[in-house]
């Protein structure tokens, strides 16, 4: 142990050399000796805006420098500061230093970053900023310890492939560099908690982006983005988005997240807002300043009512809608340059509360009411619900809102709405389910609450009277088996409760989602409104087919891909379908066949955002087809393409009577419906208007024969190309993880085709 006791001869003489030049270097020297000989015992080494140009000689020894110390009084150095320096290269003896925990080069002349690097396997802090660095070496995939990397302020112009392999990385600084593109397996990056890659020159995110689920802060702003994917979706912890100074022309979907509360779209080429904003409940910052915005819809208040500030700045609004004075909790909104012809300057130069007041005066009333008397009816009506339920022994404190129509009748048979939702509940209140009041109860809404059970309790089978049931975002896994005890719902919204990739018992009291979506939709005989956005869906759940009751439909914003199937159009009541924000690629004939024979009854179709190339002709004789939105698609004929627009540029075009037509002109003989056929089905409809459940069955078994081929494979091709080898690390894990998915896929398809036996 003595080498370990003493000075190294070599750092001695170096020492002394500099000594003789003059007492200032003999002081510097002796204060180095003091920062070294402290770092010995604390494991730590602080040497910023030293003027160094290299790393110091002596880190290249650091388990044999010692300044007289007892050896035990010695730690490993676990923390090296040389930020705010003029070095030029990090040296091989880096690798050395294994027990190192952070690493702070910063604002350096860094221009290579050496393999070495990759032996820091304890490293969990790495900072790089401010440098000319250019690459990464493949080693850094190593580093499987780190958690925080900052390279922001760089020359980087693509990250290694084995920089997905960094599995506990939660923070990441990618921002001022010149990226034209992220690793397309980003989303391996489970732990990602914030992502930063602002000021690059990237023109798309990776889809996989979507399994981010941990990530809270997302900046992607001064790229080149024209798009945003729907991936978006499978980000449940966003509290932050930044996207503003690219090129983006539609506004995005936002992410299904309760947290989400800023988001900022400045600086693009938006023209129109939304009518609604899915999944942002508590959505209080929005930034659209300097778009070309011509409209505020009206119907978007209703989705922006924890909105406290908003930046309308710079584009071409006329007007902003009477609804907007509703926006009881806005303080701030800035609308300057904007030709704004309804309201008058002095009003906007009062200030937010005096246009939220000019604003809500304009609103609509019914009997000659003023927005005063509107409000204290309203208000009197609430205190009735609240005394109703308090006489059944029904009580609420002051985190419930009870909703009631203020036309309604007496207090004897008052019916109300409950609405806890967006209150960071854990456990819904048992107030909700108890007493006889319960029974009187017909809407119940507890969306965007992280129930920890993850499911509902079984006392809502107690809530006989229910018509409607909004559970979004709730981080359900499943739902009481009492739920079909409800004979009366009509409506239920499960959006935003994404199905989990593996099978939890529950026990026997409740059903699993996937289970419900696939087998047990059709208990629910009264249910006429199905809302399953943003669940993660990859197929058409087959329980919807026997809804004989369901009138509207909505899969926005899922995984869905492949061939809409044809027995989709022989749900007998089906009158508004939704699979925006999806991956279809075709609409099989049969479809198209089955919907003109049963064309007296569906009214919309939203096909929005999705892949589809073409539309079969036969599309064109859905008589009672009111409204079919193809926006975003790669349409590739010439008359169909121009109709992939927003709602506002199809109805300039004429509308979907005009796409209907331009698809009828393309029709042929086979794509026609013999008018015998065509009115012996109308009279089957009128009589029952029922499709077999057995072929429903029959047809949902083909699609599951097919789909287990294709799997099977998928996992033959990956095991071959497992089989062969030399394939990088990072390249095995990544079809390792691929392997894994497709086994899980098959797995659940099994079960599935098992339990429909």
């Amino acid at each position: 142990m003595a080498s370990r006791r003493q000075l190294n001869p070599a750092f001695r003489a170096q020492r002394q050399g500099l000594a003789n030049g003059g007492g200032g270097v003999e002081v510097a020297v002796a204060s180095l000796d003091a920062v070294y000989k402290n770092a010995r015992r604390s494991g730590t080494l602080s040497l910023p805006n030293r003027g160094l140009t290299a790393f110091p000689a002596e880190l290249g020894q650091w388990a044999e420098l010692t300044f007289g110390e007892n050896w035990w009084e010695l730690v490993d150095l676990a923390r090296l500061d040389l930020s705010l320096n003029n070095i030029t290269t990090i040296p091989p003896f880096i690798a050395d230093l294994s027990e190192l925990k952070a690493l702070q080069l910063g604002n350096n002349k860094l221009e290579e970053v050496p393999d070495e690097v990759g032996g820091l396997r304890s490293l969990g802090k790495l900072v790089l900023c401010h440098n000319a660095i250019r690459s990464l070496p493949d080693t850094i995939g190593l580093l499987t310890s780190l958690g925080e990397l900052d390279i922001s302020y760089n020359h980087l112009v693509h990250l290694p492939h084995t920089f997905c392999l960094l599995e506990s990385m939660s923070v990441l600084d990618l921002s001022h560099n010149a990226l034209s593109t992220l690793p397309d397996m980003i989303g391996e990056l489970r732990s990602l908690r914030s992502l930063k890659v602002s000021n690059n020159r990237l023109t798309a995110l990776p889809t996989s982006i979507a399994h981010l689920r941990s990530l809270e802060d997302l900046e992607a702003a001064s790229n080149q983005l024209a798009t945003i994917p729907s991936g978006l979706d499978g980000m449940i912890a966003l509290k932050r988005l930044d996207l503003k100074e690219n090129r983006i022309a539609v506004f995005p979907p936002l992410p299904p997240s309760p947290s989400l509360a800023d988001v900022s779209l400045g600086f693009n080429r938006i023209r129109h807002l939304p009518k609604h904003i899915e999944g942002a409940p508590n959505l209080s910052i929005l930034d659209v300043r300097d778009n070309k915005i011509v409209e505020f819809p009206a119907e978007l208040v209703e989705s922006c009512r924890k909105l406290v500030r908003i930046d309308l700045r710079n584009n071409d609004l006329p007007g902003l809608p009477p609804e907007f004075g509703l926006l009881q909790k806005l303080n701030h909104v800035e609308l300057d340059g904007n030709p704004l012809r309804t309201l008058r300057r002095a009003t906007i130069e009062a200030g937010t509360k005096e246009v939220l007041k000019v604003l809500k005066m304009r609103l609509p009333n019914a009997g000659g009411e003023g927005a005063a008397e509107r409000a204290e009816k309203e208000e009197r009506a609430e205190e009735e619900v609240r005394t109703a339920l308090a006489q059944a022994r029904f009580t609420h404190d002051d985190s419930v809102t009870v909703y009631a129509d203020p036309n309604g009748g007496g207090r004897r048979g008052f019916q109300a709405s409950i609405d806890v939702s967006n209150m960071s509940l854990s456990t819904l209140p048992a107030q909700i389910f108890g007493g006889e009041g319960a029974e009187r109860l017909l809407g119940l809404n507890v969306s965007a609450n992280p129930l920890q059970q993850r499911t509902l309790p079984v006392e809502v089978g107690r809530l006989q009277a229910l018509q409607s049931l909004s559970c979004q975002s709730c981080n359900l896994r499943a739902m009481p088996m009492s739920l079909f005890d409800l004979k009366h719902l009509q409506s239920l919204d499960m959006s935003g409760n994404t199905l989990p990739p593996r099978r939890d018992d529950f026990g026997p009291d409740y059903i699993i989602l996937r289970d419900l979506l696939d087998s047990a939709l059709p208990r629910l005989r009264s249910l006429e409104n199905l809302r399953l956005d943003r669940m993660g869906l990859e197929l058409i759940p087959a329980g919807v087919f026997g809804c004989g009751n369901l009138r509207v439909l909505s899969l926005c914003s899922n995984r869905i891909e492949g061939t809409l199937p044809g027995q989709m159009a022989s749900m007998p009541s089906l009158e508004e379908l939704y699979l925006s924000h999806n991956h279809l690629s075709s609409i099989s004939k049969e479809y198209a066949k089955r919907g003109t024979k049963a064309s007296h009854i569906l009214h919309r179709l939203d096909l929005a955002f999705n892949n589809l190339p073409d539309l079969p002709p036969s599309l064109g004789f859905f008589e009672s087809l009111r409204s079919l939105t193809l926006e975003a698609n790669p349409l590739r004929r010439p008359p169909l393409r121009r109709f992939a627009v927003s709602e506002r540029e199809r109805e300039r075009l004429g509308g979907t009577p005009a796409l209907l037509e331009s698809l009828r002109q393309r029709a042929t003989g086979e794509d026609m419906v013999d008018p015998a056929e065509h009115a012996e089905e109308v009279a089957k409809k009128h009589d029952g208007r029922q499709l077999s459940q057995a072929a429903a069955v029959r047809e949902d078994e083909d699609v599951n024969e097919r789909m287990m081929r294709e799997i099977e494979e998928r996992i033959a091709g990956f095991e071959a190309e497992m089989e062969r080898g030399g394939q990088s690390q990072a390249m095995k894990f990544a079809i390792k993880k691929k392997l894994q998915m497709e086994r899980a896929a098959k797995i659940r398809l099994q079960r599935k085709i098992e339990g429909g036996q």
